[in-house]
């Protein structure tokens, strides 16, 4: 996968539907804790013109995609019907503990 980013705020968990990307740390992290319902794969990180253009000395971080293969509600992590990533309230610590100044948090009723 190639993720091509024409601007980026600093978040370590990205969005471009219907794929999640995460930072090599976070990941690293969600790893380390035997969370479940994912795998990691590699991702081509891409500045497009624009970013190369307003952010000349910004440099973007190593990311991996994060491939959601578990059930929401029973796994560490799912997706909702509309695709949506659900987290265990277990995930949701360890995502917290990150940079995630600009995601949308909501309650799943599942």
């Amino acid at each position: 996968m190639e993720y091509r980013f024409t601007g980026w705020l600093g978040d370590e968990l990205l969005e471009t539907f219907p794929c999640f990307v995460v930072t090599q740390r976070l990941g690293a992290a969600l790893v380390s804790k035997h969370l479940s319902g994912f795998c990691l794969d590699a991702v081509d990180v891409v500045a497009s013109e624009v970013f190369k253009e307003m952010h000349p000395d910004r440099n973007l971080p190593d990311l991996r995609w994060l491939k959601v293969t578990g059930q929401a509600g029973r796994d560490d992590f799912g997706l909702s019907d509309d695709h949506s990533l659900v987290v265990s309230d277990a995930a949701l610590r360890l995502l917290r503990a990150h940079t995630l100044s600009h995601c949308d948090f909501h309650e799943y009723g599942g």
